[in-house]
């Protein structure tokens, strides 16, 4: 008897993703620091029925990926605070085969409009 189209058919798929992180914050005067740190590890294990209805056995995969960078900006007299924001990331362990984003990073501005009270 072939499998109902509806019914779903084993797996054994799992991740697993571990992240830390450091953020700080550092204010002098009218200039402010958030510089922040992170550590990410990803582990990905999958197995599959094929389309004949074989089981696949699971393989495994996984990805080490290290960032850090943070932002200045000013705090001006009408509450809003224009930055400059910078990120580097850098990929320790990649997947075999892959080339996931490799090294690389973000640069960025903006401005915190606060709403309300303070």
């Amino acid at each position: 008897m072939a499998p109902q189209p509806w019914r779903r058919l084993p797996s054994q798929s799992s991740q697993w993703t571990l992240q830390s992180g450091l953020n700080g914050s550092y204010v002098s005067d009218k200039v402010f620091l958030a510089p922040s740190v992170t550590m990410t590890w990803v582990m990905t294990i999958f197995g599959y029925p094929d389309s004949a209805g074989s089981f696949v056995p699971g393989r495994s995969t996984s990805l080490t990926r290290g960032s850090f960078g943070g932002m200045v900006g000013m705090n001006l007299d009408n509450r809003m605070q224009p930055y400059i924001r910078a990120s580097l990331e850098h990929d320790f362990v990649l997947p075999a085969g892959s080339e996931a984003n490799g090294d690389g990073g973000t640069v960025g501005t903006g401005a915190i409009i606060p709403i309300g009270p303070t």
